[in-house]
């Protein structure tokens, strides 16, 4: 029997709850009152409280023999003292060695903790299990002068792991993971886009979109097709089209089948094809253009599997074409609109024939589409499902740079006009310039908003959408150009418009490491305004340059707000994330839900649709009241 003094100071509860489970010793009184016994109270502590009141059976003799017994009993005692307790205490310093890691990178990414004083909502890393901080433990640690590092945890050689091309050094904690379903959960996805407009377009919006698509695991199957790709008839309504679309995948995935299995062990293309399908690498010119010719007669009715969704992006479609129509073979179209001037988003909107539509702007769901609008407006239209899908863009376009690497101290984005009246200031500023004077803020030419490809682009369409295509490569070099400035700089200058709009733009620097300042956008405003140097849009110049350099001297503080954002950014702003809350409404309407769906934060502040007197504004704002906020 042990007799001396047992010190239990340092044993977690784990290791208490773990003995006191044994017959070797009772150890109930301790787990109650967490100290450590004499041995004197502890033997009269084992018989006393509740179990002493009733009066145990008599003994039972063991048929064992008692040296039997004794060595059982001997090596069970050994067994816990050698095994059970070690690895309990070794898988308790683990878990709180990692729990401490975790917690040190959040807190780290706050800044000063005596001047932040709490835990962000949204910044739950996995492992933490509050977000609430103890203020004495954090005003002593201030007052000692410790400065939080978390960040070093994931450092190699000086530089964060995951501060980088996220394809070259991997994810960080804070990146947006769907979550794991069945294969039989996935979706076979559409996007119907126009050809022309892609040719056209500057902004790559649309398919930065596609491409996390690709990348998504619960998309099994990806196409991108619609007016003016080569094979869309313009003569046969739009649902004939995605029938004979549903065939037209059905067909190469069965030749790629017969493929497969000419190859030891199949699948022998699964890896570079993705989820999506190229049919020259199966069939000829000539095949695919008979196989078109006959596609009306030799189809008929709905293969196995075909769409579950069709996604399609602003209006490719006049509202009152007579060949619009609902998608044939249970295939859901979703529609995403664009930026509303003038609620002239509503002209832009397929009433009859959308089962989701949703807006980069969570305000609009109630300017634009508020139920007693839509019933005056489109009394036959059946009840969809209204979502909030906010801007975003990639992390593998938009990704930071050291934060000593960069050359730039401010520069601003984005096209001027009398819709920015932060940028036009900042930009009537610059041209009053002499040549050879400095500046404290650099301006990015913005490149315009149309690109026009060669003819052959426009006399040979392309089949669907190919990633790094040559019609595509002036696009793709602008877009590496934008993000290539945003990481290059500090602070990152634009604004949201008199509408108030957290535009692309702030996803874009977000991801870059970029510190925003602007004005707050009326989404997510307490969130933002963390990590958001903000700049009022009736600001003159003067006062721009004074908050713009008052940042600039705390060059720590300004890289936590670049810390913060990006960390927000890989969260909630990415094209993955906006494509995982797609694929929630999808099924959210297949199991009976209509209506509004708005899980994201946003503020009715006052703005205005446009910069003259006749803009539309919310019927609580008269000319420019609360516009200067």
């Amino acid at each position: 029997m042990y007799r001396g003094r047992l010190s239990t100071e340092l044993l977690p509860r784990s290791i208490l709850e773990t003995l006191a489970s044994t017959s070797v010793i009772s150890w109930r009184p301790l787990l109650a009152t967490g100290k450590p016994l004499s041995t004197s109270s502890s033997r009269a502590s084992s018989f006393s409280g509740p179990s002493s009141l009733v009066t145990p059976p008599p003994r039972r003799r063991s048929s064992i023999p008692l040296f039997r017994r004794r060595s059982a009993h001997y090596v069970a005692r050994l067994v816990l003292v050698l095994v059970v307790i070690p690895l309990t205490f070794y898988l308790h310093l683990t878990s709180r060695t990692m729990r401490t890691r975790r917690e040190a990178l959040v807190e780290a990414l706050q800044g000063d903790p005596a001047r932040m004083g709490r835990w962000p909502e949204w910044l739950h890393v996995p492992g933490t299990t509050s977000t609430t901080r103890d203020e004495d433990r954090l005003k002593s640690r201030s007052n000692e002068g410790e400065t939080p590092d978390g960040w070093s945890q994931w450092q190699d050689d000086g530089q964060v792991s995951f501060w980088g091309d996220v394809d070259t050094v991997g994810p960080s904690p804070f990146d947006h993971v769907p979550k794991r379903i069945k294969h039989d959960d996935t979706k076979r996805v559409l996007f119907l886009t126009d050809y022309h407009d892609y040719l056209e377009r500057m902004n790559t919006h649309t398919y930065e979109i596609v491409d996390a698509a690709i990348r998504h695991p619960h998309i099994a199957r990806l196409d991108v097709w619609g007016p003016k790709w080569r094979y869309w008839d313009a003569d046969v309504p739009v649902s004939e089209n995605i029938r004979r679309r549903m065939w037209w995948i059905r067909e190469l995935e069965a030749r790629r089948a017969e493929r497969e299995q000419h190859f030891a062990g199949g699948n022998s293309t699964q890896g570079a094809e993705g989820n999506q399908l190229f049919a020259e690498e199966y069939m000829s010119r000539e095949e695919m253009d008979g196989w078109w010719a006959l596609a009306g007669e030799s189809v008929a009715g709905c293969p196995v599997q075909g769409f579950d969704l069709v996604w399609t992006i602003s209006d490719i479609f006049k509202q009152t074409d007579p060949l619009l129509d609902a998608l044939p073979c249970g295939a859901l179209l979703a529609q995403q609109l664009g930026d509303c001037h003038s609620l002239n988003c509503l002209r832009e909107w397929y009433p009859n024939v959308s089962n989701i539509t949703v807006t980069k702007y969570g305000f609009e769901m109630l300017e634009l589409f508020n139920r007693d609008r839509l019933a005056h407006a489109f009394p036959d239209a059946e009840a969809q499902l209204f979502g909030h899908s906010p801007d975003s863009a990639n992390p593998w376009d938009f990704w930071p740079i050291p934060w000593a690497e960069r050359t730039t101290p401010v520069k601003m984005f984005g096209f001027t006009g009398s819709f920015y009246p932060l940028r036009v200031t900042i930009t009537d500023h610059l041209q009053s310039l002499p040549p050879d004077a400095s500046a404290l803020i650099e301006r990015y030419q913005h490149p315009g908003y149309t690109i026009w490809e060669m003819p052959s682009a426009y006399e040979d369409p392309m089949v669907t959408y190919e990633q790094h295509h040559p019609a595509y490569q002036h696009h793709e070099a602008l877009r590496e150009d934008f993000a290539k400035h945003m990481r290059e700089a500090k602070i990152c200058v634009f604004d949201s418009s008199l509408e108030r709009k957290m535009i692309r733009k702030y996803a874009q620097a977000l991801l870059a490491g970029c510190v925003v300042a602007g004005d707050i956008p009326t989404e997510s405003e307490d969130v933002l305004s963390e990590f958001i140097i903000d700049l009022k849009p009736t600001w003159n110049i003067d006062q721009i340059n004074a908050e713009l350099a008052r940042h600039l001297q705390d060059d720590a503080a300004l890289e936590t707000k670049a810390k913060l954002g990006f960390a927000y950014a890989r969260k909630y702003l990415t094209n993955t994330n906006k494509i995982s809350d797609m694929i929630r409404l999808v099924d959210q309407y297949r199991s009976g839900a209509r209506g509004y769906d708005l899980p994201n934060g946003f503020s009715l502040r006052c703005r205005s649709y446009w910069g003259d007197d006749e803009a539309w504004r919310p019927p609580w704002c008269t000319g420019a009241r609360g516009l200067e906020q």
